[in-house]
C-alpha cells in the first residue's frame, strides 16, 4: 500500500461519521489513542462498488442484484442438501446404537 498513490476527496461529514463508526467496528486501532482505519473502510467500499459494477458490465444490463441472489440461493440450497445428509446419517446412527443396545438388553433378559 506504500507505493499507492495519494488521491485526496471530499466526503461529506455525515458519511465520515458513518464511515468510522464502521472503521471503529471494524478496524479499531492498534495503539491507543489512535483512530481507526477508515481508509480500509473506503478501499473496501470501492472494491464492492467495482465487482458489482463489473458484474453487471458481464451479464449485461440485467440487475446484479438478481444474479447475486441466484448464487446464494443455488449456494444456500447446496448446503441445505448437504446438512440434510448429515441430518440423516446422525438419525441413522443414533437408530442403529438404539437396536443394538434393545437387542443386548433384550438377550440378558
Amino acid at each position: 500500500m506504500t507505493n499507492s498513490p495519494l488521491v485526496s476527496i471530499r466526503i461529506p461529514p455525515e458519511t465520515l461519521d458513518r464511515i468510522d463508526k464502521l472503521a471503529q467496528e471494524l478496524y479499531p486501532s492498534r495503539r491507543a489513542g489512535k483512530n481507526p482505519n477508515r481508509s480500509q473502510v473506503i478501499l473496501e467500499a470501492i472494491e464492492q462498488f467495482l465487482r458489482q459494477h463489473e458484474i453487471q458490465h458481464e451479464f449485461g444490463d440485467g440487475d446484479a442484484s438478481d444474479i447475486i441472489d441466484e448464487r446464494i440461493n443455488n449456494a444456500l440450497q447446496r448446503y441445505h442438501k448437504q446438512i440434510e445428509l448429515q441430518i440423516k446419517e446422525y438419525i441413522d446412527n443414533k437408530f442403529l446404537a438404539y437396536t443394538y443396545n434393545l437387542k443386548r438388553h433384550l438377550r440378558s433378559s
